[in-house]
């Protein structure tokens, strides 16, 4: 019956999507843990997603600001990126996950679901943020999985709030 939070304390890579979690009341006691992993872990790096540069923006280590309702383009453009390269875990994928094909597929466009492919340069016309800052972000978090850093994504209250969340 609540939402479950992220290890913030235990992560290195945190991607967080439109929460302003140190601004929310009901959240208070996350100010000290978020504080406690930027002190006590030298390879914490904090992305902030949100179209408002809010009290949580100005914490990030990066702030990316959407066109509001546009994070599901950025979402999927990192996912291609990320697939493309490879750095992904493909044991749980094949272990955990259904459909995984299909989403592949999708993210290419090769009309079977969507004939737009998910590239970078196609979520920056989308979201406004610039095709170099996708890629990049792509590249860190590919690069943090790869030296097997602990990531943590958090899109619930981004994409996960958007009228075509399913998708």
């Amino acid at each position: 019956d609540e939402r479950p939070l992220a290890d913030i304390e235990q992560t290195d890579f945190l991607l967080v999507f439109g929460w302003n979690f140190l601004s929310a009341i009901k959240w208070i006691h996350l100010g000290a843990i978020f504080t406690r992993a930027r002190q006590n872990n030298p390879n914490f790096r904090f992305v902030y997603v949100d179209p408002v540069f809010n009290t949580t923006a100005s914490k990030a280590n990066q702030w990316i600001a959407p066109r509001p309702g546009t994070d599901g383009a950025l979402a999927l453009a990192l996912c291609k990126l990320l697939i493309d390269n490879g750095t992904y875990d493909t044991t749980f994928v094949s272990s955990y996950t259904f459909g995984f094909a299909e989403f592949e597929t999708y993210l290419g466009g090769d009309g079977t679901y969507d004939a737009i492919p998910k590239t970078a340069a196609w979520a920056s016309g989308v979201t406004g943020v610039p095709a170099a800052t996708i890629t990049q972000l792509a590249a860190d978090l590919g690069s943090a999985y790869t030296l097997g850093r602990k990531i943590c994504i958090d899109a619930w209250s981004g994409p996960g709030h958007h009228t075509n969340a399913t998708q």
